[in-house]
């Protein structure tokens, strides 16, 4: 659904005369890189002791699929994203998400929670600095302006995100983790998170979080190409407000 939005959002704004690159194909074989490549990156990442032995022989032998991918396969595919972004320098980057309800687990009933938000890079938790990398970043996100920037860019999305969607705009006390892992801005509704692509693309950005897909009447409205298309048009409507505040 993320790749589906991307693809319309793009082809919206390529009409309008954007240049514009998606950081990711819809197609990932992720069952031809563990055959292809998942030694080979396990070997390497020990070697360079980004990974301790017992890690190495859990991800290699005892490992399934989904541990797999979503302690090595995960982090691998977004730094390549990050480095394609950067690589590409563009005047800005949106980054598509939809949400769920953190507290309706195993989501196999829906929810009445429904709520937008957006993130940007700037909030720090304990041990969140220990590799070099991770400190280079959060260097230049302090002699930078990518955080005043992305608040700023990221206002615009919220708003729209409310008139199109029609769905309110999440406060703090609406999730643990936006109470537990983020810090508030002055804008309503963009919150600082470390999450690693607001620490690892550069420039200004907005990591978008459009409703939550297990609301009970969201669940019906997903299923129908139209929604999907009102959250293609408040992020082009986002951008294009941007646009023409930066130009006046």
């Amino acid at each position: 659904m993320t790749f589906e939005t991307a693809s319309l959002l793009k082809e919206k704004l390529e009409n309008a005369g954007a240049t514009v690159l998606l950081s990711r194909n819809k197609d990932v074989d992720f069952d031809g890189w563990i055959k292809t490549s998942l030694l080979r990156v396990v070997d390497s990442m020990f070697a360079a002791k980004d990974m301790t032995e017992e890690e190495k022989q859990f991800l290699l032998f005892r490992a399934t699929k989904k541990d797999i991918f979503r302690k090595l396969f995960v982090n691998l595919e977004t730094k390549e994203r990050a480095r394609k972004i950067n690589s590409f320098a563009p005047d800005f980057t949106i980054i598509i998400h939809y949400n769920v309800d953190e507290k309706n687990a195993g989501w196999t009933k829906p929810t009445k929670k429904d709520y937008d938000m957006t993130f940007v890079g700037g909030s720090y938790l304990k041990n969140e600095m220990e590799k070099p990398l991770s400190r280079a970043e959060f260097l230049r996100l302090l002699l930078t302006d990518d955080i005043e920037n992305s608040i700023c860019f990221s206002s615009f999305f919220v708003k729209s995100f409310e008139k199109n969607l029609a769905v309110p705009t999440a406060q703090q006390t609406d999730a643990d983790y936006l109470a537990e892992y983020c810090l508030p801005t002055e804008e309503p509704g963009v919150f600082c998170r470390n999450l690693m692509l607001t620490r690892m693309v550069h420039g200004t950005l907005v990591y978008g979080e459009t409703l939550c897909q297990d609301n009970l009447n969201e669940l019906e409205l997903l299923s129908k190409s139209g929604r999907v298309q009102q959250v293609v048009n408040a992020y082009y409507e986002g951008i294009v407000k941007y646009i023409k505040k930066a130009l006046h």
